[in-house]
Parts: structure tokens; C-alpha cells; sequence
């Protein structure tokens, strides 16, 4: 049983080697350490903005959201 554990772990490391992936974090970072005078949460491209404005509508929503909420429990408070 242990002799077949440890075939897989060979063979996961024979086919994880073969795999060489290009690392692509230093070239998406790049565009936030240029000083280039544009806000850190404005130098982002298209997705980065999309990630931001579903942030922001959600976060709209939620706050809403809380002050309809407290709205209720505050006129149910004044009617009783």
C-alpha cells in the first residue's frame, strides 16, 4: 500500500515537471509601480475596471440595503 502512494507521488512529480508556465505577475504589476501620476484604483485596464464598478454597485446595494432595513425597525419602533 505504501509502495503504490508513493508511485503517484512520483508520477504527479514526473508530469508537474513537464509543465512550465510563464510567470505573468511581473508584467500586470508593472503598471502600478510607474509613477506616472494616475491614482493607484485608476491605473487598472478593462477587466480591473469592471472588478471595480461591480464593487461599487454592490457595495451601493448593501448600504441601501442596511438603511431600508434600519428604516423598517426604526417606523415599526415609533408606531408600537
Amino acid at each position: 500500500d505504501d509502495m503504490h502512494s508513493l508511485g503517484l507521488v512520483r508520477d504527479f512529480r514526473i508530469t508537474a515537471s513537464c509543465r512550465h508556465f510563464e510567470n505573468k505577475v511581473p508584467k500586470k504589476r508593472q503598471p502600478f509601480k510607474e509613477d506616472n501620476g494616475v491614482l493607484v484604483h485608476l491605473r487598472g485596464r478593462g477587466a480591473d475596471v469592471s472588478l471595480r464598478d461591480i464593487f461599487r454597485i454592490c457595495n451601493l446595494y448593501g448600504n441601501l440595503d442596511n438603511i431600508v432595513c434600519l428604516w423598517d425597525v426604526f417606523r415599526t419602533c415609533l408606531c408600537v
